[in-house]
């Protein structure tokens, strides 16, 4: 939801990311985003090849258009990059969360919306929460945040939700499958919507971006 409200900000008002509107709440969808997919990696000893095509798939139809308007690939090529690293790489990509640091040096930064040090790096925070733990992954997150002084704006603000982005997955892993007080039930019920957007986060990534990209041409 964070992203459909960014990607609406911008090609519906053209709003530009700064540090007083709207967008700068948003940028908490990047980090979550890539910290879940590398938290459920983190628990396979195989590839799950299936989501692998999944992804290829969807990170095909989304460029098709998105790369069309802005030369550049969207996010979910970054991630099919970081996905492709963990088959190669396996358990030993969390050590790209120091990737980074290489940011300044990135060959690719022509080509991708988002640099892929640093897609990598919010992969890899993600694993380091799903293997060892909320504590690891405080350690990690702060050593993260510190790429702000090597990250270009407007990329930069991004890193200033590594941290709350993990504590969200860690809190979220927490309660799973817990019995909660009937107040919280119900205000969860209220929200199960968001639930059944969940158990297909592709599908709807990709039929938000044509939908906003039709009704805003």
């Amino acid at each position: 939801m964070l992203m459909i409200i960014d990607h609406v900000a911008y090609y519906f008002f053209d709003i530009a990311i700064e540090p007083t509107n709207i967008r700068m709440l948003t940028r908490l969808s990047m980090p979550l985003f890539c910290g879940l997919m590398g938290y459920f990696l983190a628990g396979r000893a195989e590839v799950h090849w299936r989501r692998f095509y999944q992804l290829c798939l969807a990170a095909c139809l989304v460029n098709v258009a998105f790369f069309t308007v802005h030369h550049k690939f969207e996010i979910l090529a970054s991630l099919l990059v970081a996905y492709a690293l963990f088959i190669a790489l396996r358990g030993n990509l969390v050590w790209g969360v120091a990737a980074v640091a290489l940011t300044p040096w990135d060959i690719t930064a022509a080509w991708f919306d988002y640099p892929l040090p640093v897609v990598i790096a919010c992969v890899a925070q993600g694993m380091i929460l799903g293997r060892w733990g909320w504590q690891a992954g405080l350690l990690s997150g702060c050593g993260l945040m510190l790429g702000w002084s090597v990250v270009a704006y407007p990329t930069a603000y991004i890193l200033l939700y590594v941290l709350p982005s993990s504590l969200l997955i860690a809190a979220a892993a927490a309660i799973g499958g817990k019995e909660m007080a009937r107040p919280a039930a119900r205000w969860l019920n209220w929200l199960s919507w968001l639930s059944w957007l969940g158990r297909y986060p592709l599908s709807v990534y990709v039929t938000q971006y044509y939908l906003i990209f039709a009704l805003a041409s």
